[in-house]
């Protein structure tokens, strides 16, 4: 009976753990992607306003 119920809660820890890691996998994943995109429009925006500043200069 003993074996059985740490049996259950290991199993449930391990559950819970491969849950958090794929979570924590999402949360990477998304702040990699809002990064990018962050990069990549402040390139974009640096680049023409540096073309506009050209311009008038």
């Amino acid at each position: 009976m003993l074996a059985h119920q740490l049996l259950l809660v290991t199993t449930d820890h391990l559950m819970a753990a491969g849950f958090l890691q794929t979570l924590r996998r999402a949360v990477v994943a998304f702040l990699a992607v809002v990064f990018a995109v962050g990069l990549l429009a402040g390139g974009l925006l640096g680049f023409f306003l540096g073309r506009a500043a050209g311009r008038r200069g």
